[in-house]
């Protein structure tokens, strides 16, 4: 399985890529010093070798995070290869660490909200797993 995620901000109430405004334009995540550091702070396994593309393993999948060269960072596109348990953790870790939201970019256009299974939550990861994922991004620009 693969698919992407994309960190970035929005406004409280919307919890639908359809509820953004076509001139919506997403304040920067921060400075890429600040982004680098808070990647760093939050899922400190990510290989950051290359600043602009950093890597994260995982028992069962693998993930890129594309940052890019623009400063202020505007947003963070996760790459995501396999599937586990754990594997929406690091993204709702940054997400919180950021104080953005996580699009899903498969079609589809319904909030979902990630809980991590019985027993693997903890106090760095409990206010990301009641964070929303927002289905859809990739379905806006194909809405009439």
């Amino acid at each position: 399985m693969s698919w992407d995620v994309l960190l970035l901000r929005l406004p409280d109430d919307v919890t639908s890529v359809q509820q953004i405004p076509d001139d919506y334009i997403p304040a920067p995540l921060g400075s890429q010093h600040d982004v680098l550091a808070a990647i760093t702070q939050a899922i400190p396994d990510t290989d950051l070798s290359d600043p602009t593309w950093g890597e994260l393993l995982g028992p069962t999948w693998s993930m890129e995070l594309n940052i890019g060269t623009e400063d202020p960072v505007d947003s963070i596109m996760f790459h995501i290869r396999g599937g586990g348990d754990d594997v929406l953790t690091p993204v709702f870790r940054l997400a919180g660490a950021l104080r953005c939201k996580v699009l899903d970019c498969a079609e589809g256009d319904s909030s979902l909200h990630w809980k991590p299974p019985d027993g693997t939550a903890s106090s760095s990861t409990a206010t990301a797993c009641s964070a929303p994922i927002t289905r859809g991004w990739g379905a806006r620009s194909h809405s009439p």
